[in-house]
């Protein structure tokens, strides 16, 4: 098998590449991971797709057409990144529709990707289109408004053979509207149209596309799939689309010394376990619950997989570990696998309420929503935030009965030790801490700086006792102002709150699996 048009590769308005196929024997999704990229053209060691994304998939007339580019931001994710120096290099590119030894070659041009570029044989691309394209003229002048159908597992309506023009275009239209079109109801069809067409922009090029109210696939005699068999279906592709982008930005949090193909394979194989059980589900004939038990199975072990291979599960069909979420980014990482873990678990629990009986086991799910370390950093930095304002009202109590910072810089909060912190040091540490030192540990060390905390937090704790101490002395003590009520009330306010910020610190490192560990490879 070969494309049917050559491939390309460009840089204008931002790197993509462009594969097309006949649309009969085009791939039912083209996942980037499994694109391979020989550069330059030669090289035996191919380099991945992984980090691009299809942002075009649209079949005009015989033609299936894919276009890939780099997702903003996401540079750092993707091994191939072409630039302008790049330009006129030649890369050889391999996919498995193309066949096993098929590695059609794409000049890096500098145009944009709606360029035409001669075949191989010499045709212009963009005459394989112009039936195409009289086809689609003809059915605008019979509808008054423009229509894009396209191919896809059982995606859109089917007409009987000997069905009139008008029986096409009513099937076309209820596909778009969700029920049959009347031609008196000109503000029923207006609002159809709002509920079933969302407007996009990609690459700088508008469209309406089709976000279909109803699910149900029927011929015109009304057979095909409805009901609870549509729902599932709808169900299946939704979360197939949802966890398939999380699913390929996933990153491991620690180093291994697995094959580096093991991730991609388990990315490989969880993905067309899924794509293909949401394509059993919406066979007209019926669901084959053998098929449909093994596949969403074998999803579920794939899915297990790449949790192991990111350090997220110590083992297979164990529930997901902190042990080497550190920083906010990996926090996000282990997030978004547990979202896919959840949406899988979900689709388990309606396919077996489908079947009406037990079926395939769902994912084993850790801790609760108490153990978020979103809502736990959340509950911590308004603990730190407090001791800046507190700090700020221990300085008003002073000023109030005039004692200033140069009074302060002399007067030790511990009348045993001259050499000691001073009230200043105490009013100024607790009021820069939550932004000088607190902050910066949790944002560059993640839960390796909240575990520093708890130390520092306590010796400004140490301070603040002693000062208030100091505040109850009858016997000489500190000069008066020091010991009025409005001082000892905010000394105490402050203990209070670099108590329960030191608290929250504890209980974000004692939760989960932030224990300090080593950081090496395990074998599952």
């Amino acid at each position: 098998m070969t494309p049917y048009m050559h491939p390309r590769i460009g840089l204008q308005p931002a790197p993509w590449i462009e594969l097309a196929w006949p649309a009969g024997d085009a791939p039912a999704t083209l996942y980037p991971s499994e694109l391979e990229l020989y550069v330059p053209l030669g090289t035996d060691e191919p380099v991945s797709a992984v980090g691009w994304r299809v942002v075009r998939d649209e079949t005009l007339g015989d033609v299936r057409i894919f276009r890939l580019t780099i997702p903003a931001g996401g540079e750092w994710l993707v091994d191939f990144h072409p630039g302008p120096e790049d330009k006129g290099e030649l890369v050889a590119l391999f996919h498995p529709a193309l066949g096993a030894a098929d590695r059609p070659s794409a000049t890096i041009e500098d145009g944009p990707p709606d360029k035409s570029q001669p075949d191989d044989d010499g045709r212009d691309p963009t005459a394989l289109y112009s039936d195409w394209r009289r086809m689609r003229r003809d059915l605008d002048d019979l509808t008054a408004f423009a229509i894009t159908t396209r191919s896809g597992d059982g995606g859109g309506g089917t007409v009987t053979p000997g069905a009139t023009a008008r029986d096409t275009v009513d099937v076309a239209l209820r596909r778009i509207l969700g029920r049959s079109p009347d031609p008196s109801d000109v503000t029923g069809t207006l609002a159809a149209l709002d509920r079933n067409l969302a407007f996009e922009e990609s690459d700088g090029v508008e469209r309406w596309v089709l976000r279909p109210y109803s699910v149900a696939v029927q011929s015109d005699t009304g057979a095909g799939i409805t009901g609870r068999q549509a729902s599932l279906t709808a169900f299946a592709m939704q979360v197939r689309d949802e966890s398939q982008p999380l699913v390929d930005a996933l990153v491991p949090l620690r180093p291994s010394r697995h094959n580096p193909s093991e991730l991609a394979a388990a990315r490989s194989g969880f993905r067309r376990s899924l794509d293909q059980f949401a394509i059993e589900t919406g066979k007209p004939a019926g669901v084959l619950r053998q098929r449909t038990d093994v596949l969403l199975e074998q999803a579920g072990q794939e899915l297990c997989r790449i949790g192991v291979e990111l350090g997220i599960l110590a083992k297979v069909n164990e529930p997901p570990i902190r042990k080497y979420v550190i920083t906010a980014t990996d926090e996000e990482q282990f997030t978004n696998y547990g979202i896919v873990r959840d949406r899988f678990n979900a689709l388990v629990s309606a396919y077996n309420s489908f079947l009406g009986g037990s079926g395939p086991n769902s994912l084993p799910v850790g801790g609760s929503g108490a153990d978020d370390r979103g809502r736990q950093l959340t509950q911590l930095q308004r603990e730190l935030d407090l001791i800046a304002e507190v700090a700020e009202e221990l300085d008003g109590a002073y000023l109030s009965v005039d004692i200033g910072p140069d009074e302060r810089e002399v007067q030790p909060v511990d009348e045993n030790d001259a050499s000691g912190a001073t009230v200043q040091d105490l009013v100024d540490g607790a009021r820069t801490f939550p932004s000088m030192e607190a902050r910066p540990l949790i944002q560059d060390g993640g839960t390796r700086g909240v575990q520093l905390l708890g130390d520092r937090l306590q010796v400004l704790s140490k301070w603040t006792e002693a000062a208030l101490h100091a505040t109850a002395s009858t016997n000489g003590g500190p000069p008066s102002g020091f010991r009025h009520p409005r001082v000892r009330v905010a000394l105490s306010k402050l203990g209070d709150s670099i108590q329960a910020a030191a608290d929250a610190a504890e209980d974000f490192d004692s939760d989960g699996d932030s224990q300090v560990v080593a950081v090496a490879p395990t074998d599952n």
